[in-house]
């Protein structure tokens, strides 16, 4: 399914763990999208989330990112910006509510850039009354599926380097230690 008008377009559906009654977590059907950086519901859905997911999170970084550049007239077109969303139609509409994960990649020439990743700090499974779980693997995963050619170089808080990437395969960089990738 592709949109024609020029708002987030749907790739594909993909699958995070969702707690049932029982707390027992099983897949989750859930949506990947590319927003449309010149679309301004998608520019509004990224100024709710960040004025939602608490007072420091990256998709703030991402807005203002995305805004600068649209202002600015520059052509980002390597610069993406790719959500889960539990949204399975409507894609024209996409709703901040119900977005679980947004992550700013950029490809570049001899590698790319997986500039910021943000799961709702609600939906977060750091978070102990979260109901989901591998929001920000699917995340990953995705992204190494659909750029498979380089590898991805991130810049992670330090918080999250042996709490998430090392546990989904990233290494320090052995050019630069401050960065990992997914070689």
């Amino acid at each position: 399914m592709g949109n024609i008008s020029f708002q987030a377009n749907y790739i594909k559906p993909v699958y995070v763990r969702k707690k049932d009654a029982d707390d027992n977590f099983h897949p989750y059907k859930t949506s990947m999208v590319e927003m449309d950086k010149t679309s301004a519901n998608d520019r509004r859905v990224l100024n709710a989330l960040s004025h939602g997911w608490g007072r420091y999170n990256f998709v703030s970084d991402i807005y203002f990112d995305i805004e600068r550049d649209y202002f600015a007239g520059r052509d980002n077109s390597n610069k993406h910006v790719f959500a889960i969303t539990s949204q399975v139609d409507d894609f024209d509409n996409l709703r901040a509510d119900d977005v679980l994960a947004v992550a700013e990649f950029i490809e570049k020439k001899n590698l790319n850039e997986l500039e910021y990743l943000q799961v709702n700090p609600d939906c977060a499974y750091v978070n102990p009354h979260s109901c989901f779980k591998n929001i920000g693997s699917v995340m990953l995963n995705f992204l190494a599926d659909r750029f498979p050619d380089k590898i991805i170089k991130v810049f992670p808080t330090s918080t999250a380097v042996a709490s998430f990437y090392k546990k989904n395969s990233y290494s320090v960089m052995p050019e630069d230690s401050r960065y990992l990738w997914n070689g």
